[in-house]
């Protein structure tokens, strides 16, 4: 029978459980360690914002309706939720609170736009997180975060006072599928209580694919001084310190076998013999304990791996799993097999 080991890593509890996430049906809790302000969540996959990017939105003529193309995104979008299901006609007046996204000419109450190609009708869309300096005004396409270069996170606006973050805060996006780590900013607030939206460079750089678990790290009162601008090499330094310091790759393999020991003790199986999940259970208790052992000790991952790699081979040879049991089984251990073979930094 495995050793039972200490955490290396504070127990985690939901904070603010049950928020929506990257689609409408989905819930998720929001995590946080003991005794730790950096909160974190898992998602099925992201939404993209284009906010502050070039040739987010555009005009719809008779030649590109409601923004497809040639916008990147439904300029219906940039409307206030809910959400409009039509820009205003002409003489109509475009008012600032319902279109958030959109810079507005307070005299002219129509959007201020700019010229791509020759096409003059993409319209200047902002970011919460903006450069400050006196010599941009708000029509500046320059003024706000680039989506389509720069990686950021959307975070909801009643987070601010319930998390403590803010603009600015720092953040990492790892794809539990792939190994992939980028490390964001928040830039931009979105719908009350909702999660998984980040900008057009930070899915580019991710790759996801629809449902693709996506673990969100964010790292309150990481935000420099001015917040913005911010260089692309200062948001991958400091990610990349502060997910270390969080425990990186090696807590996020712990967490997913978390996941494989709840699902193990809530299985409930006819005809599987009683040693069974003992067994197995002794297997992912030597797997956690060669992921708590290995601070210093790299070939303890590999020990890790093998005891996965274990723990698949009974699921697979027991003829008693049923196969949606077993699947599950092997695409946990498969994701926390992912996370220990990613490199530490």
């Amino acid at each position: 029978m495995a050793t039972a080991v200490p955490r290396i890593f504070p127990e985690a509890s939901p904070i603010f459980p049950a928020t929506k996430g990257s689609s409408p049906a989905q819930r998720v809790d929001i995590l946080q360690g003991r005794g730790e302000k950096t909160f974190f969540y898992t998602t099925p996959g992201m939404e993209i914002d284009y906010d502050g990017g070039k040739g987010a939105y555009h005009l719809p003529t008779k030649t590109a309706q409601f923004g497809k193309p040639p916008g990147k995104d439904n300029i219906l979008n940039a409307s206030k939720s809910p959400k409009k299901t039509r820009v205003p006609s002409a003489g109509e007046r475009w008012i600032s609170a319902k279109w958030p996204q959109l810079v507005i000419n307070k005299t002219t109450k129509f959007p201020y736009t700019y010229t791509i190609d020759g096409d003059q009708n993409y319209c200047v869309s902002k970011t919460t997180l903006h450069d400050p300096r006196p010599g941009l005004s708000d029509r500046d396409t320059a003024k706000w975060v680039d989506a389509m270069s720069i990686p950021y996170i959307v975070l909801p606006g009643n987070f601010w006072t319930e998390h403590g973050v803010v603009t600015g805060d720092l953040a990492t996006v790892y794809n539990q599928t792939t190994g992939k780590i980028v490390h964001a900013i928040f830039a931009d607030s979105g719908p009350r209580n909702h999660v998984g939206e980040g900008s057009s460079a930070l899915a580019k750089a991710l790759s996801p694919h629809d449902q693709t678990p996506l673990t969100w790290v964010v790292y309150p009162g990481s935000v420099r001084r001015p917040a913005w601008p911010v260089a692309t090499t200062t948001i991958n330094s400091e990610g990349q310190r502060l997910f270390r310091a969080w425990g990186g790759t090696l807590r996020i393999a712990d967490m997913l076998i978390d996941e494989m020991q709840v699902t193990l003790n809530s299985l409930e199986v006819p005809g599987l013999p009683p040693f069974a999940i003992p067994k197995l259970r002794d297997i992912l208790d030597a797997a956690q304990a060669s992921i708590r052992a290995s601070k210093g000790n790299p070939s303890k991952r590999d020990d890790a791996i093998g005891e996965l790699d274990n723990f698949v081979k009974q699921v697979t040879a027991s003829k008693t799993f049923p196969s949606r049991v077993a699947a599950k089984f092997r695409n946990q251990a498969e994701r926390a097999r992912t996370a220990l073979s990613v490199p530490e930094d």
